[in-house]
């Protein structure tokens, strides 16, 4: 790990060493054209700056007379849902949680697994950790 920070270390000051090394020969052949691309680069960096806080639109300031002319909004009193074409009118949007069930929803949804029920059940879960088993080395 210590041999990956220093190569990448050694790879930052060398590239930094060069980009000195260009702009020197570049400054001492071509002044002008340093002096240009630095102006457009601290411009563009401006821009970028300022641009957002331009462009955003500043809400008006209201003055005291405008408030007390105001219309005061009307609420209904209860927001209904509006009608849908494909829903029956007795369809029910939320329903009371219940924490206990009755005798009749016992009888009405519970049964109990039988023999054959268990067996298939142990078979898929066989079959599950048989399926995890051949990947472990």
């Amino acid at each position: 790990m210590n041999q990956l920070l220093e190569k990448i270390k050694l790879w930052i000051l060398g590239a930094y060493d060069k980009t000195v090394d260009f702009c020197r020969e570049k400054w001492e052949e071509q002044r002008l054209i340093c002096i240009a691309v630095l102006a457009l680069v601290l411009l563009i960096i401006l821009l970028l700056i300022l641009l957002p806080s331009l462009s955003v639109e500043k809400p008006e300031k209201v003055k005291a007379s405008q408030t007390d002319s105001v219309a005061e909004i009307e609420m209904e009193p209860f927001l209904s849902i509006p009608s849908e074409p494909y829903i029956e009118d007795d369809y029910v949007y939320t329903r009371d949680k219940v924490t206990r069930w009755s005798e009749s929803a016992v009888n009405e949804w519970f049964s109990e697994p039988d023999e054959e029920m268990l067996d298939e059940l142990k078979k898929a879960n066989d079959k599950l950790i048989d399926d995890m088993m051949e990947v472990v080395p």
